[in-house]
């Protein structure tokens, strides 16, 4: 018999007995004279438990003694108390918690903050702290601290994104709208992109999913030396929205949509800088994720990150052509490019090609590729090792590919993608080299790009034999107002 029932027999057979004593203990009162007491009328007293209960009721506490104990807390306490109840939230709102935080908030606050507008009958310390903290915080993260030459972005020494605990959250929705959000297992950041990955997902099979959304949150109060408080309050912006359904209710990702299989998993690129995992033996039973990495390039990133919100992405300033009447060939040269293979740990192959020469000119594109023949070498066959709480492995045919492309060293095309690797057939006429010959190929709405790869296995080693950009004619005349 469980505890529940145990108490229930009791109470049934205290009611059964109390009908008959109850009677007589009434004729013995009648004839003593006494009072019955309150429990033979059926109303017990208040349990110690009840009463303890009562005498720890916080929203009895005067808000003289709150006020008190609020001075001890941080900034970001402060704020998680005023979602208690309306009691704590007027009390976090006196200026005597806010104004003496001012001297330990980094100086450019400080400085946000003038001696009139404090004096200013009705100034809300704790909304203009905070509105201010986070003015502060985007101008000193936003600001250029140091460019590279070579991928037009901030050098990796002084990234902010380095330095200022941003915390990256997956937030799944199913189809009856219930949410599961997921902290990022792994972040890595690279010369010009980020990965983030999420492998401790356990989530309901992909037949019950619906949307799939990735937030940044970062710290808003910092100390004097930009380090973010612990546990800091965070403001969120929406990075990526993908909708797991195509049009009516079929479902996006399936068995038939891998780009790539390892025993174990099937690969799947969901847009262009997503790569999502599921495991091979669930699709019977609707999919399940296994991983997924999220591949961001570094331009524009800072921005995303800041000045997003919560429902929607940061989206740039839309870009204004500067035409130029003298150069008969102007957007047809001065590009250089960074390009970069890479998997989710580290980068295995790099080159900076500092000018790009236009090849030829198509009908649809601009051939663009470098002076030398040469493009190097790296000692590893192109794969992607990856890894899950319990299982890892490795698969054959996927890497990462992250392009910078400048033009009078201004970024003019970035992206970060996962890409697959496929096995060159066709006769090209060349036998002196004994390999198996790859080649990985990329595209969007700006253009394309093409790899070729040489594996030698005796060796080694992968040559990288050829590497063309094909700029669109649509893109380079949009960006610099021509007519090609």
């Amino acid at each position: 018999m469980s505890q529940h029932e145990k108490h229930l027999s009791a109470y049934l057979k205290s009611k059964r007995s109390g009908s008959t004593s109850s009677g007589a203990a009434k004729d013995r009162n009648a004839h003593t004279g006494k009072k019955p007491s309150t429990k033979q009328l059926g109303k017990s007293q208040p349990s110690a438990d009840l009463k303890l209960k009562r005498g720890l009721d916080l929203t009895r506490i005067p808000e003289e003694v709150i006020l008190k104990i609020f001075k001890y807390l941080s900034p970001s306490e402060l704020l998680v108390c005023a979602q208690v109840c309306h009691k704590w939230s007027a009390v976090s709102q006196d200026s005597c918690l806010w104004e003496p935080l001012l001297p330990y908030l980094p100086k450019r606050v400080r400085d946000n903050l003038t001696f009139k507008e404090t004096k200013e009958e009705g100034f809300d310390w704790k909304r203009e702290v905070i509105k201010r903290c986070i003015r502060a915080r985007n101008e000193e993260m936003l600001r250029k601290r140091g460019v590279s030459p070579y991928t037009g972005l901030q050098k990796d020494a002084f990234h902010p994104l380095r330095f200022t605990d941003i915390r990256w959250k997956l937030c799944v929705t199913d189809t009856s709208g219930k949410e599961y959000w997921r902290s990022s297992d792994c972040c890595t950041l690279f010369q010009s992109s980020l990965c983030v990955r999420w492998y401790s997902l356990n989530l309901p099979p992909l037949s019950r999913l619906k949307t799939l959304q990735v937030f940044s949150f970062v710290p808003v109060f910092f100390n004097r030396s930009w380090k973010p408080h612990y546990e800091s309050a965070t403001t969120r912006s929406l990075v990526l929205q993908f909708d797991l359904r195509s049009k009516g209710s079929r479902i996006a990702l399936s068995q038939a949509t891998a780009v790539s299989g390892a025993g174990m998993i099937t690969a799947h690129v969901i847009c262009s800088s997503v790569l999502a995992a599921c495991w091979s033996a669930s699709w019977k039973d609707g999919g399940e994720l296994a991983f997924l990495t999220l591949c961001l390039h570094q331009h524009n990133l800072t921005k995303k990150v800041l000045l997003g919100s919560h429902c929607r992405t940061f989206i740039p300033s839309a870009h204004v052509p500067v035409p130029d009447d003298i150069d008969p060939k102007y957007g047809l040269h001065g590009y250089s490019a960074t390009i970069e293979l890479r998997n989710h740990k580290a980068t295995f192959w790099g080159r900076q090609y500092r000018e790009l020469y236009q090849q030829y000119l198509a009908d649809s594109y601009v051939s663009l590729g470098g002076g030398s023949h040469e493009h190097g070498s790296f000692s590893r066959k192109l794969s992607l090792p990856w890894k899950t709480e319990l299982f890892k492995n490795v698969l054959p045919d996927m890497c990462f590919l992250d392009v910078t492309v400048l033009h009078d060293r201004k970024p003019f095309w970035c992206f970060s993608s996962p890409v697959k690797v496929l096995i060159n057939k066709v006769l090209d006429g060349d036998f002196t080299s004994e390999g198996e010959k790859q080649f990985i190929e990329f595209s969007d709405e700006h253009g394309s790009l093409r790899m070729d790869f040489l594996w030698i296995e005796d060796e080694e080693q992968t040559l990288v034999t050829n590497v063309e950009l094909r700029v669109l004619k649509s893109f380079v005349n949009f960006w610099f107002n021509t007519a090609y």
